[in-house]
């Protein structure tokens, strides 16, 4: 939604590929019908 913050605890933050294998984000939601997007880059 424009103009909203990410409720999500990983919002901003960076990790690892090997973090990322290992331990993964946490992005699920208990609202029913509620969606995350996620943007991944590479540096």
């Amino acid at each position: 939604m424009p103009n909203t913050t990410s409720s999500l605890t990983c919002n901003g933050q960076r990790y690892t590929g090997d973090y990322l294998m290992k331990v993964g984000l946490m992005v699920l939601s208990a609202n029913e019908g509620s969606s995350r997007v996620l943007e991944l880059t590479a540096e």
